[in-house]
């Protein structure tokens, strides 16, 4: 509950940002936050959870927030960070699979 209270102003916020700098810092602070409560998270089923779970309302905002933000983030990832090879990309294989996989929270809570 607290995370979707801190963080539902953040929802309206990304799609207005101005530089893929402060959408990556977004990005790294929505994913910080929502780490800490993944492992206090029991991952009981759905059907032994309550109606009012708050786990739901939770990773639904995460998979919003952070698909919102990704395009901006990434982007300027590839622009500004390096690897010994050179730039990064600005979409790997494994951003692209997780944007696929946060794609299926918007629709309803499946417990990960």
């Amino acid at each position: 509950s607290a995370f979707v209270s801190r963080f539902s102003p953040m929802k309206e916020e990304a799609s207005h940002l101005e530089t893929g700098e402060v959408a990556l810092l977004f990005r790294v602070a929505l994913v910080h936050a929502y780490r800490i409560i993944r492992f206090r998270d029991p991952r009981l089923p759905n059907s032994v959870l309550p109606a009012d779970w708050p786990g739901a309302a939770a990773r639904r905002l995460f998979a919003d927030v952070y698909s919102t933000l990704s395009e901006a983030s990434d982007t300027y990832i590839g622009e500004h960070f390096l690897s010994r090879s050179g730039t990064l990309p600005t979409r790997p294989k494994t951003v692209s699979a997780r944007l696929k996989t946060l794609a299926t929270c918007s629709v309803g809570f499946e417990a990960a």
